[in-house]
This record gives C-alpha cells, sequence and structure tokens, in this order.
C-alpha cells in the first residue's frame, strides 16, 4: 500500500443526503428531483432499504431544470 492511500475505494455513487449537502438543499428535496427523473443516473435501489444512489458526477450539474422550463419560462 502507498503512504497516504485509503484503503476504501470511493464509491461512484452518493446518498440523496450528500447530494443535498452539496446543494444546500433538504434531502426530501433531492428524492422529489429523484422520482421525477431530474437527476441523470440516479437509481432506487430498496436493499437493504429504501434509498436513492445518485452518480458523484451528477454534482457537477449542480440543480436540475425543471423538464418544462423551456415552454413555459414564467412558472
Amino acid at each position: 500500500m502507498i503512504k497516504g492511500q485509503s484503503i476504501i475505494k470511493e464509491s461512484k455513487y452518493i446518498t440523496a443526503s450528500e447530494f443535498a449537502g452539496h446543494l444546500g438543499v433538504h434531502y426530501t428535496t433531492v428524492g422529489r428531483w429523484c422520482r421525477r427523473g431530474l437527476i441523470e443516473g440516479a437509481k432506487e435501489v430498496f436493499f437493504p432499504f429504501y434509498h436513492w444512489q445518485i452518480p458523484r458526477q451528477a454534482i457537477k450539474n449542480g440543480r436540475p431544470r425543471r423538464k418544462n422550463a423551456a415552454t413555459n419560462p414564467t412558472r
């Protein structure tokens, strides 16, 4: 093992809570975005408990835009 190298490999996915922390929103908001399909690559997982797995790279995209934002900008 190389000095300073972590034994734990960093996951490609983060939780809704971690994603919410990066964006400064509540984790339930992130769950709503996931259910609506606004976070690309988010996966619904039921074992060992119900939760969302969000690709770590989704943080770079920031807050998702509403799908109808282009067609209805006044809302």
